[in-house]
């Protein structure tokens, strides 16, 4: 067996291939999942195709097309989005006591966007919904902040466009796959075609081969009663 134009088996020798790489998908931007061979570490095994590849593809990178990198980084952009401009309206507004509303969402130091993301209002006393100088139970502020789900660049906006993204490349994925897969059938039916066993055509050979033997048969038997003649008849007076 070949993979990557190297027998994994070759005579007594097993030519054996690990994983190495980023056990977690936040490293993968700097150590990608990949093959090695055990005996020459840190050369790459080089797949060109096939379910593996497929596989390690999709680990990979964002900026090398993983989908799996890809679909996190855009959780990470809509929390971003999200915390970003809710913040910057909730930092306008006040509090029923009239204290500043500061961040309502914060990030966990160390962790991705959409992983770290945490509600920084532990009360409800500390959600501002009042502009300055409307008065307590102004809820103008809060008003702003439901708007945001029916803005264009609002955070509703971003994840929209990132399900239709991801819903896309699945098509597109999909579509490719059906694709090859119908190429491949189509490449090994012919491939049969050419190889195979044509049962029709084996029975007209047939046929051909015991027409040709019987009429062998027939010249020999002509031959022989020839030479039945000659030998035996040839001399004989008044026969």
């Amino acid at each position: 067996m070949l993979v990557g134009g190297n027998f994994l088996v070759d005579g007594n020798r097993v030519n054996e291939v690990r994983l190495a790489g980023s056990a977690s998908l936040d490293g993968s931007a700097g150590d990608p999942v990949r093959l090695e061979w055990a005996h020459r570490a840190g050369v790459p095994v080089a797949l060109e195709g096939g379910e593996l590849a497929g596989h390690l593809s999709a680990m990979a990178p964002a900026g090398d097309g993983g989908v799996y990198a890809q679909a996190a980084a855009g959780y990470d952009a809509l929390a971003t989005e999200l915390a970003t401009q809710v913040n910057a309206l909730h930092a306008t507004a006040l509090t029923p006591s009239g204290a500043p509303g500061g961040a309502f969402f914060t990030f966990a130091a160390g962790e991705p966007p959409a992983a770290g993301l945490r509600v920084a209002v532990t009360e409800p006393g500390g959600v501002a919904t009042a502009a300055a100088g409307a008065g307590a139970l102004d809820g103008s502020v809060a008003d702003a902040i439901s708007g945001l789900g029916l803005a264009k660049d609002g955070p509703d906006a971003a994840w929209s466009a990132h399900v239709t993204q991801l819903a896309v490349r699945s098509a597109s994925a999909g579509y490719d796959a059906r694709l090859a897969t119908t190429a491949s059938t189509a490449a090994f039916n012919d491939l049969l075609s050419q190889s195979a066993v044509s049962l029709d055509e084996e029975t007209v050979n047939l046929m051909q081969y015991q027409h040709a033997y019987q009429g062998a048969a027939r010249v020999l038997t002509a031959v022989d009663e020839m030479l039945d003649q000659l030998i035996n008849r040839t001399g004989r007076v008044g026969l």
